[in-house]
């Protein structure tokens, strides 16, 4: 008697219902609402005046390199100086095929050919931080000192939690302004600032599903899969891996989850290590091939998500959690590839989604069962604030260890069914802008 091979599936039969998981973090994402977050509006004044003068002078010096005024916010007029009175080479045009697109992924890519083009760039930046940042939150203060943004935890796809009025989770965190914009959330006084974040979640994610030997083995040794990749990547030794080559096997790893493309690989390799007799596309092309081959669990994993997902016309995560994907039935292969993506990166974010929101019904819980509640209720720690992977607290000043072991014990503990262990970082700090990793004592 022939045995049939059991249907392909990502649900998980120990994980909980997407309905339970969504349900258990209600009573978290209502405190969070509740408690909101402390803001200084004065940090952010001496901000924007700072941002003022550095976009008036970003202004002059490209008035100066296009022989006039000219007004950088304006598509049109910028369009005019690059492409007609500079005769800089024109990119892409804007949708709708009208003209010249200035936007800042074309503009970069000429940054290079004329020294007026970093000036519209950085005036273009920091003008945005200004205006969608800076200028903006204070005005969400309320009576008590503090902003209290709406959250919503069924909105997005994935199943992740989105915020607004305004939106704590966009907060910019890449440059120095971003961190500064950050100081200007603050504790209460006599209270400090913890975080938890999971570590490398969707990585986990992706070995939990593909069970590949090279993937679950690395994170249960605790090897840096990042240095690995970039090793291969260069064939260098682990120990000649700096930042900069370990940021590119970084990409390399968590691009299989968003489709990466040979193009892209090539274009993350820092200019100093870049040589372009090897690091053609056609390299690219083979490499990645190669890893794939090297990593055969994490390619059968993409190929039977998409081959369920073009059968289903959905994909779902470990609880059960859908997305229906009819692009991956494109007649456009342009389209079709975009459906392919959504359809492997979707059970990944939306099981790491899954973890947080788990956590979060484990710290707080209905009828006050959450382990946290006591704490909550005798005014020592207030979730405040969700980003990403990451839980933010305001806690009273004297109880960082009592609540950073409940935190993370409860986060990495609350996925016993996932076929490679979590981890989590704790950090702690005056300000959200200052965050330090700090090792919970014995």
């Amino acid at each position: 008697m022939t045995t049939l091979p059991a249907p392909f599936t990502l649900r998980q039969p120990l994980a909980p219902t997407v309905q339970q998981v969504d349900l258990g973090a209600i009573p978290y994402i209502v405190r969070m609402g509740e408690f909101g977050v402390r803001l200084d509006p004065t940090k952010l004044t001496a901000l924007s005046l700072d941002l003022e003068a550095r976009i008036e002078r970003e202004m002059y010096a490209a008035w100066g390199l296009a022989g006039g005024m000219f007004n950088l916010s304006s598509s049109k007029q910028k369009a005019q100086i690059l492409y007609k009175r500079l005769g800089l080479p024109t990119q892409k045009r804007t949708k709708g095929g009208g003209a010249f697109s200035t936007a800042e992924g074309s503009l970069a890519l000429i940054k290079d050919l004329h020294p007026i083009v970093p000036h519209i760039l950085e005036y273009g930046r920091l003008e945005k931080l200004k205006n969608t940042y800076v200028d903006t939150l204070p005005g969400f203060v309320g009576a008590d000192g503090r902003i209290h943004p709406r959250w919503q935890g069924t909105r997005v796809p994935s199943g992740r939690l989105s915020c607004s009025d305004p939106n704590a989770t966009n907060q910019p965190v890449r440059d120095s302004e971003g961190k500064e914009i950050r100081k200007a959330f603050i504790p209460e006084d006599g209270w400090e600032f913890l975080a938890v974040d999971l570590g490398q979640i969707e990585l986990r994610g992706l070995a939990h599903y593909s069970q590949d030997d090279w993937l679950v083995s690395a994170f249960f040794n605790r090897r840096d899969i990042h240095k690995e990749t970039a090793g291969e990547l260069f064939d260098l030794p682990l120990e000649s891996i700096d930042d900069d080559l370990r940021f590119v096997g970084k990409t390399c790893n968590f691009g299989v989850v968003y489709g990466l493309s040979p193009v892209g690989l090539v274009d993350v390799i820092p200019h100093r290590y870049r040589n372009p007799q090897i690091h053609t596309v056609e390299w690219a092309t083979k490499f990645l091939e190669n890893y794939f081959n090297r990593r055969p669990g994490i390619k059968n994993y993409t190929q039977k998500t998409i081959e369920f997902t073009r059968k289903n016309g959905y994909v779902e995560d470990a609880f059960g959690r859908r997305r229906w994907i009819p692009e991956v039935n494109s007649s456009q292969r342009v389209i079709q590839a975009a459906g392919e993506r959504q359809g492997i990166n979707h059970p990944i974010q939306s099981l790491a989604a899954g973890i947080i929101k788990l956590a979060m019904g484990w710290l707080v819980g209905y009828a006050g069962e959450g382990i946290l509640d006591p704490l909550i209720s005798i005014g020592i720690v207030k979730p405040i604030i969700q980003v990403h992977d990451e839980l933010i607290f305001e806690v009273r000043k004297g109880y960082r260890e009592t609540v950073g072991y409940m935190v993370r014990d409860g986060m990495v503990g609350v996925a016993p069914w996932m076929r490679v262990p979590l981890t989590a970082d704790v950090e702690v700090g005056e300000s959200w802008g200052e965050l330090k990793k700090v090792k919970l004592a014995a």
